[in-house]
């Protein structure tokens, strides 16, 4: 039965083998694990203390995220802009260009927008809800169209409802019109439509 390594114990054979006279092969074994013990004892006490600083560098880590969480926290709520890019990947705020000008170039450029905080451009793949949809082949109920090739004559039209010939199906725009500085009813056909594709918003409530 092996007597338990207690410090009394260790003591023991160390004294034993600082004075020993009798160099037989167990006083050398003893010798022997003397010093690898103390070499894993030492090697234990060097990753404790790495140890101990890796978890005060992991202190510091967590205080310098908690001072960024609140500064965070302290900062208004970040703006979105949106642009659109030209065909040599220029980027233009919306807004930078008259209205007008602006309405026809964003049909065929993509629109683009970024945050300020983070202030890198990513593509919007939808265009936003307010655009008229490419794809409409006809006025659209709930959207009011304006001519933005001429914004300076203030022409307006508001389709509320689309009906369609009882024989041929041609289809009419029903709605009101803005023009001279008033509302009117009025009504758009398919001949229009091709003469003039309009740029349309949609729209909400009364008239606009």
């Amino acid at each position: 039965m092996s007597t338990p390594m207690t410090p009394e114990y260790e003591a023991e054979i160390r004294d034993h083998v600082a004075t020993m006279s009798n160099y037989s092969l167990g006083n050398l074994f003893a010798r022997d694990l003397l010093a690898e013990l103390d070499r894993v004892r030492a090697a234990l006490s060097d990753a404790a203390d790495q140890v101990a600083e890796r978890d005060d560098e992991l202190g510091n880590v967590h205080a310098e995220l908690d001072r960024v969480r609140a500064e965070l926290a302290a900062l208004p709520a970040p703006v979105v802009e949106t642009a659109w890019c030209d065909a040599l990947g220029n980027v233009w705020p919306v807004g930078h260009f008259p209205a007008a000008t602006e309405a026809l170039v964003l049909k065929t450029n993509p629109t683009v927008q970024r945050t300020v905080r983070i202030s890198e451009w990513t593509e919007v793949t939808a265009k936003p809800a307010d655009v008229l949809s490419e794809a409409a082949d006809f006025y659209q109920p709930g959207h009011t169209y304006t001519n933005a090739e001429h914004p300076e004559y203030g022409w307006k039209f508001r389709c509320d409802t689309v009906t369609t010939h009882p024989e041929d199906g041609e289809r009419t725009a029903l709605g009101w019109r803005f023009f001279n500085g008033k509302w009117d009813a009025y009504t758009y056909g398919e001949t229009d439509w091709d003469v003039a594709r309009y740029y349309g918003t949609a729209t909400t409530g009364g008239a606009s």
